[in-house]
């Protein structure tokens, strides 16, 4: 399966990530990190977005900004 182009991201991004809710889960310097790291996979995107918002919650932040997103993307790059 092909990622989805950098074109892509904005709108589906969110649309994966983002619960019933809320839809400022992921902040916009957020989402580019989320979509470079997992090569526009939508599986990949999620796991991403999920770990992101773990470590979000844990550090008591309610959005995930950039230095969160970077985190989460590093460690996923380590971890393959």
């Amino acid at each position: 399966m092909n990622g989805m182009t950098a074109e892509d991201p904005a709108g589906t991004s969110v649309t994966l990530c983002t619960s019933r809710d809320r839809d400022d889960l992921l902040s916009d310097g957020a989402i580019p990190i989320i979509h470079e790291t997992s090569c526009g996979k939508p599986r990949t995107i999620n796991s991403l977005a999920i770990g992101a918002a773990g470590a979000a919650g844990a550090a008591g932040k309610t959005i995930v900004h950039q230095p969160i997103a970077r985190a989460a993307a590093a460690e996923t790059a380590s971890g393959e």
